[in-house]
């Protein structure tokens, strides 16, 4: 007696992207210049999300908080932490790279 066996492949389908939200503490952002200085050190981000061509990230300098949309897949999110304390803000328990914090304006070198 023959028995036939057949088996089958299962694929396996990852997304190519995994998009998260996260939201870091970020003190030094107290003003418009200062989010433009932090748009410009997330714009060097890989993973960081577009939308329509612009970064798909939040601002506010009342709570002095950045929302950060990545891509996983691509970045983590200690990667982004690190991105912003090497452009000179503390953020987390993560302090500023003290050369790039002393280029900051002023305002946006308190903590």
């Amino acid at each position: 007696m023959l028995v036939a066996l057949a088996l089958g492949t299962v694929s396996c389908v990852r997304p190519r992207n995994d998009e998260r939200v996260v939201i870091y503490s970020v003190p030094g952002v107290s003003g418009p210049d200062c989010g433009k200085e932090l748009l410009r050190v997330l714009s060097r981000v890989d993973g960081v999300v577009k939308t329509e061509g612009e970064l798909d990230v939040v601002i506010d300098t009342t709570n002095r908080t950045v929302s950060v949309k990545y891509n996983s897949r691509v970045t983590a999110q200690k990667n982004i932490e690190h991105a912003i304390a090497a452009g000179g803000f503390d953020v987390e328990d993560t302090p500023a790279n003290p050369t790039a914090k002393a280029k900051l304006p002023a305002p946006c070198q308190s903590s």
